[in-house]
């Protein structure tokens, strides 16, 4: 259910209450979650709501055969050229990065001269458009969640998202679309390490494709020492800039007495020196947790290194889904 804040006042917070009034029996809730994304109806659990469609024959559409988010996907069927799209309120400055997702699963002959892929249009603010185009494999296999970033080339003030399947044979379905506005570089690391340089690393460190919370892969950072990944941001600006950082995060084993788990900031600061500043997840062994947290520069910086940190700790702690954008 997609719902827009008030583009008149500023949205200081949320409050999500699930409630039963006046029944009988049991009533159950599960995943519960509150996921910031433009796009309206990303998992066509409201049918086509929100969405407009091109060339759809018979059989194209939303279905309940298959999905990996709820109950319902998109489903492309064989041959021809067709679309949905949808124009989605989003606006921003040039070179502003946005991690691009989807879940697809594809059955029998799909990827036969076929061709399925998400292009990303901004309308740009000089009257121009700039279009991305990111492939999605097409290939028989199961659900799988594949993730692009994509790059403002100008500045903006909306963007148009289409999903596109061309020819081909088989059966192609699509689910949980989003776009989300972050300045890292795989976040969920789901193409392993591009972007992330790795310290500190023994047996037991690295990626792990066990229970992750977002996609197939995340990463794990086991036992006593010094381990972490790290990615520099390229951002920059002056002081008072806010940085809105966030991730998942379980624990195993861990100590409350033990080191830090959580994410650590270096902001590179243009008169030379080095202000750290640290979000702190809780060291206690829980399941997957979001965390999420403002941080304020107080120079000028040139850049921000983001590390993803597990330190001095018996057990292990696992990260998915790290991301940063301007608050």
């Amino acid at each position: 259910m997609p719902f827009v804040s008030s583009a008149s006042r500023t949205l200081a917070s949320i409050t999500v209450k699930a409630s039963v009034a006046s029944q009988h029996g049991t009533s159950y809730f599960d995943a519960i979650r509150l996921v910031e994304s433009p796009v309206p109806n990303p998992s066509f659990e409201d049918g086509l709501t929100g969405w407009k469609t091109a060339g759809f024959v018979s059989g194209d559409g939303v279905t309940t055969a298959a999905a990996h988010d709820g109950l319902r996907s998109l489903v492309f069927t064989v041959g021809g050229t067709k679309s949905v799209y949808q124009t989605i309120p989003l606006s921003g400055r040039h070179s502003e990065r946005f991690v691009l997702s989807a879940w697809a699963k594809a059955v029998g002959d799909a990827g036969e001269a076929g061709a399925l892929w998400v292009k990303t249009t901004f309308a740009n603010t000089d009257g121009t458009t700039s279009s991305i185009t990111t492939a999605v494999q097409r290939e028989a296999r199961g659900w799988i969640r594949q993730e692009a970033v994509i790059t403002a080339p100008k500045d903006f003030s909306s963007a148009t998202m289409a999903v596109t399947s061309s020819n081909g044979g088989g059966t192609v379905y699509v689910d949980a679309l989003r776009l989300v506005r972050s300045w890292i570089t795989n976040p969920s690391f789901e193409t392993g390490y591009p972007g992330w340089a790795w310290n500190g690393f023994g047996p037991g460190d690295g990626l792990t494709d066990h229970d992750p919370a977002e996609g197939t892969i995340a990463i794990v950072l086991t036992g006593s020492g010094h381990q972490n990944v790290v990615q520099q941001v390229g951002v920059a600006s002056g002081a008072g800039y806010r940085l809105l950082v966030s991730a998942w995060n379980r624990n195993a084993s861990t100590s409350a007495s033990g080191g830090t788990i959580g994410l650590t900031l270096a902001f590179r600061n243009t008169d030379g020196s080095t202000t750290w500043q640290t979000v702190s997840f809780p060291k206690t062994a829980h399941g997957w947790r979001y965390i999420e947290a403002v941080v304020t520069a107080t120079r000028s910086f040139s850049r921000v290194d983001i590390y993803v940190t597990g330190n001095d700790q018996p057990g292990w702690a696992v990260f998915d889904a790290v991301t940063a954008r301007t608050a």
